[in-house]
């Protein structure tokens, strides 16, 4: 899943594996995900890789950007157990403003505690196809699937 801006700026999201590839049946542990992300910023470029997301969390993700597509109703804000990233959608429907925090930041500006919400990238709606990164993210979670129940 990728985002770019017109002045270049833009925010990308890779699935890389299960956190724990040998646990199958612990309901949180079993479907945590290594997650790769690499920012342009207007600042600065970075990547990271944690187990930032479950795999619950990411198919909300996927059902999140589809809504905005099709100009349903969402909600504002999506966060997640592991705070490191989450999205708002921002009054004016044009916008999404993603948030890092803790391992998700970059070493500029790193903070070991979340919920400053002073590190983001506003992403344009017009200007990128939001179902087609949807089923981007929808084709990389196919290889790794919910494995336990929440």
């Amino acid at each position: 899943m990728k985002f770019t801006n017109k002045d270049q700026t833009s925010f990308e999201l890779n699935i890389l594996n299960y956190q724990f590839p040998e646990m199958e049946t612990e309901e949180y542990d079993s479907n945590w995900l290594m997650v790769q992300i690499k920012v342009r910023h207007q600042k600065s470029e970075w990547q990271s890789v944690d187990p930032s997301l479950l795999t619950y969390e990411a198919k909300e993700i996927a059902e999140w950007l589809e809504r905005i597509a099709k100009k349903e109703s969402v909600k504002k804000q999506l966060g997640f157990i592991e705070p490191n990233l989450s999205f708002e959608l921002l009054d004016d429907k044009k916008y999404i403003r993603i948030y890092f925090e803790l391992e998700s930041r970059s070493s500029w500006v790193a903070s070991k505690v979340a919920g400053e919400k002073d590190l983001w990238l506003g992403i344009e709606i017009e200007n990128n196809n939001f179902l087609a990164e949807a089923e981007d993210l929808r084709k990389q979670l196919s290889k790794f699937p919910q494995r336990a129940n929440k």
